[in-house]
C-alpha cells in the first residue's frame, strides 16, 4: 500500500572535509590496499548509505528509540517499516581534479618498538578541503509527526554545521571530519491545496522558518550522551618527522605532507599520535598488572603475536579493539 505522505523536508548544502576523508569501495587497486569508492563510470563519490549510517548513529545518541525507528525504519520484526529518510549519493565537486593521497599504516611491535611483521597496509584518502554535494529528503507521513521530523532534521543540521559528525573509516584516527556549508532546509507540502500550488510554482519548496525549527527543538529536546573533549597545545623539543609513503631521489625519506584547501602542508597524522598515546597507555597498564613476561611473547606467528599484544583491559575500551564498531 502506498504511503500517505504529507510533506517532504529537504536538506541541501555542501559538505567540506575538515580533515582527510576515506570512504572505501570494492575492487582491487594497484596503488593501494584500501581504495576509495568509485561509481560505475570510475568516478570518485561517497555512497549515500555511508552518510545515512553516520547520521542515524548520531541521532541515536540524541533521541529515544520510538522516534528513531519511526523515521529511520525498523527491520527487526514483521511490524517494521522502511526508512522515511533518503540520503542521495554524494557527488564530489571537481572529482577529476582532486588529488587522491595514499597513507601508510603500520603496526609497532610491542617488544622491539620497530615495525611489526605483516601489519602494514596503504589507505587512499581524499584531502582536506574536498567538497561534496549534500542532498537529504525526509518524508513526513501523517501531519502530526511533522514536529518530530523537524526536530530530528534540525539536530542533524546543527551537528553537521558544527562538525560533530564524522564520516567514513578511521574516524578515531583523525579522518572523516566534515562540516556543512550553506545548508538550506526547505519543505515541499503535498497535503494541502495551497502547498501543491506552491510546489507547482516552485519545485524546490519553501524555506522552513527558523521559528518553526526552534519550536520543534523545544518540543523534542535532545539528550546527548556525555562526551569529554580536550585540546592539547604542544611543540616538539627536538627534531620530529613522520615519514611519507614514498622515497625520494636526492634523499631517502620525505616528511609526510597532505593537501589542505588546495595547498600542501606538513602534517602529523592522527594515527601516529593515537598510536603513540596507546603504546604509552599499554605500558602503564602492564606495569600496574605487573606483566613482566606477557603470554604473547611466546607466540611464534608474528601477526598473531602483535594482535595478542594489544589486547589489554581498559586499553580496548579507550582506544578500540580489532573488529569493534568504533575501530
Amino acid at each position: 500500500m502506498a504511503r500517505d505522505i504529507y510533506s517532504c523536508l529537504r536538506l541541501k548544502g555542501t559538505l567540506v572535509a575538515q580533515s582527510p576523508l576515506h570512504v572505501g569501495g570494492h575492487g582491487d587497486d594497484v596503488d593501494t590496499d584500501v581504495p576509495l569508492a568509485r561509481d560505475g563510470a570510475g568516478r570518485l563519490y561517497i555512497p549515500g548509505t555511508s552518510l545515512a549510517g553516520a547520521l542515524r548513529e548520531h541521532v541515536e545518541r540524541l533521541f529515544v528509540d520510538p522516534l528513531i525507528n519511526g523515521l529511520w525504519g525498523d527491520a527487526r520484526n514483521d511490524q517494521g517499516c522502511a526508512s522515511f529518510v533518503v540520503v542521495n549519493d554524494l557527488r564530489i565537486e571537481n572529482a577529476d581534479q582532486v588529488g587522491v593521497e595514499v597513507r601508510d599504516g603500520v603496526g609497532i611491535d610491542r617488544q622491539w618498538g620497530a615495525a611489526a611483521e605483516h601489519i602494514k597496509y596503504d589507505r587512499a584518502i581524499l584531502p582536506r578541503g574536498t567538497r561534496v554535494e549534500l542532498s537529504i529528503a525526509v518524508e513526513v507521513e501523517p501531519r502530526d509527526t511533522r514536529t518530530e521530523a523537524l526536530a530530528m532534521v534540525a539536530a542533524l543540521k546543527d551537528a553537521l554545521e558544527r562538525g560533530q559528525i564524522r564520516l567514513g573509516a578511521a574516524k578515531t584516527r583523525g579522518l572523516g571530519c566534515i562540516c556543512l556549508k550553506n545548508g538550506e532546509l526547505t519543505e515541499q507540502i503535498y497535503g494541502t491545496r495551497q502547498g501543491i500550488l506552491s510546489l507547482l510554482r516552485n519545485n524546490s519548496g519553501v524555506p522552513v522558518p527558523d521559528s518553526e525549527l526552534e519550536q520543534a527543538r523545544q518540543a523534542h529536546p535532545v539528550s546527548p550522551r556525555p562526551r569529554l573533549t580536550f585540546t592539547i597545545h604542544w611543540k616538539p623539543v627536538g627534531p620530529l618527522m613522520v615519514k611519507a609513503g614514498f622515497d625520494g631521489i636526492a634523499v631517502d625519506m620525505f616528511p609526510l605532507t597532505s593537501g589542505i584547501d588546495g595547498e600542501m602542508a606538513l602534517v602529523l597524522p592522527g594515527s601516529s599520535v593515537k598510536g603513540a598515546l596507546r603504546s604509552q597507555a599499554e605500558r602503564i597498564v602492564r606495569t600496574v598488572l605487573q606483566q613482566e613476561q606477557p603470554a604473547w611473547l611466546k607466540v611464534d606467528n608474528a601477526r598473531t603475536r602483535f594482535l595478542d599484544a594489544v589486547e589489554l583491559p581498559l586499553i580496548n575500551e579507550l582506544f578500540g579493539k580489532r573488529g569493534a564498531k568504533d575501530e
